[in-house]
């Protein structure tokens, strides 16, 4: 006689079957998909988002000032900074950590968000950064998570060459401790009594504890920014602030240091500083930023924006626990050329794109497609090649670049060239989903 099966039993089994569902799903990369296109034209932005189920998204319109989007990221690692911490936390309450992790944290925050320029350095590396850009550091970042400088960049002179550094255009970005008050050489840990005025002038640091839930400013909420810690925050006046206030000091704010500017993130250390700062690189947001207009919504969507000259469209997915980020700007250094009317502006990962010639074992090895119209289609490309990505993982010496002729441009794109991309030709696609590894 056949038994009927066990209630027990079976519900056991199905318990077994969704773990082991889950952890197939948790170990398959690509299974869950973000993403979003802009397209410019006629002084508006129509855009898409996908995700998968329903996810909340933001498309910010944002318009700049004169200091660019930050797009090469330096984050200083101070060899020194487990010698000397007891003695700053004494003086000044500065915050300690692990340099390391935190710094693999940040880059990971900020790629979320489409942002791939974030490296790490140590004292020789950072010099050598500020000498070598110094004559257009307009751009370029760096990153302060520990309590004190070497002296080979800061030593409380305003000569110093992080100062020079900043005053010719360059974007320090400092969280955790007090801005300038300490430095460190091979005699040991030294205070610079009022160093903080190098960095900010009259403004003086908070250095009382608390918090804040006020939002600054209506980009606060737009980005869904999260730190509210108002320790060693800095006044927001005459700059741009992010964070939340007691209307003095914001948790995050940029203050103005001759042609480039000082980001100051507040408290002591934690994710949420990590968060923020993500935000803040992935959507390009420097001094004179500010907000022109907002959508939000739920994924999968689309939808159209009004845009002034000179905006930039960031779109992120997930809200306060961002999962994805992307910032589309029709000018500036994130897209070297103004893309004519018409044109995809593509994921900032596709705006640099080189040629490789068209065959069946370059598609299965770098698209794991066997058709041109499976890379994301719309048809072969005159000349015969592939767009892709030059920072992908392409072996070198596996593909060679060769002219491609973009249909409707009669724009050579050359190795090393760069030019704007039309929405479906071949490689667009599969580089925006990040099919090239």
């Amino acid at each position: 006689m056949l038994r009927r099966p066990d209630a027990v039993a079976v519900m056991s089994a199905a318990l077994c079957g969704l773990i082991l569902v889950g952890a197939i799903a948790s170990c398959m990369p690509g299974l869950y998909t973000y993403g979003a296109d802009a397209e410019f034209s006629d002084g508006k932005c129509r855009f898409t988002v996908e995700s998968p189920g329903s996810q909340p998204y933001s498309a910010l319109v944002l318009s700049h000032g004169a200091l660019p989007a930050v797009d090469d990221l330096r984050i200083y690692l101070d060899p020194t900074h487990e010698e000397y911490f007891r003695e700053a936390y004494e003086g000044s309450r500065a915050y300690g950590l692990n340099q390391e992790y935190y710094a693999e944290q940040a880059v990971k925050m900020a790629s979320i968000r489409g942002f791939q320029g974030a490296s790490a350095c140590g004292p020789a590396e950072l010099s050598a950064f500020l000498t070598e850009t110094l004559p257009n550091p307009s751009g370029c970042g760096v990153l302060v998570m520990t309590y004190a400088l070497p002296a080979d960049v800061y030593s409380g002179n305003a000569s110093d060459s992080i100062i020079e550094w900043v005053k010719a255009g360059g974007t320090l970005f400092w969280m955790s401790s007090e801005i300038g008050r300490y430095y460190v050489d091979g005699s040991g840990l030294h205070e610079v009594p009022g160093g903080q005025g190098l960095f900010l002038g009259d403004k003086k640091v908070n250095t009382s504890p608390r918090t804040s839930d006020r939002p600054s400013s209506e980009l606060t909420s737009a980005l869904s920014m999260r730190s509210s810690n108002l320790m060693f925050s800095i006044p927001s006046e005459g700059g741009l602030a992010l964070g939340f206030g007691d209307g003095e000091y914001s948790s995050i704010a940029f203050s103005p240091l001759g042609k480039g500017a000082v980001c100051v993130l507040g408290g002591g250390f934690d994710m949420n500083q990590l968060d923020d700062l993500g935000q803040i690189l992935g959507a390009g947001v420097n001094l004179g930023t500010s907000l022109a207009s907002v959508c939000e919504g739920t994924a999968d969507d689309s939808g159209e924006l009004e845009m002034g000259a000179g905006d930039s469209v960031y779109i992120y997915i997930g809200g306060t626990y961002a999962r994805f980020g992307e910032d589309f700007r029709v000018r500036g250094r994130r897209v070297r050329q103004e893309a004519p009317v018409g044109v995809h502006a593509g994921r900032r990962d596709s705006h640099s794109l080189v040629a490789v010639p068209d065959s069946a074992a370059v598609r299965h090895r770098l698209l794991g497609v066997d058709s041109p119209q499976h890379a994301g289609g719309g048809g072969p490309v005159r000349g015969g090649g592939i767009l892709l990505h030059p920072g992908l993982g392409i072996r070198p010496g596996f593909v060679q670049p060769v002219p491609v002729v973009l249909p409707g441009h009669g724009r050579d794109l050359r190795e090393g060239g760069r030019g704007p991309v039309h929405r479906g030709h071949i490689g667009v696609q599969a580089v925006r989903h990040g099919s090239i590894n």
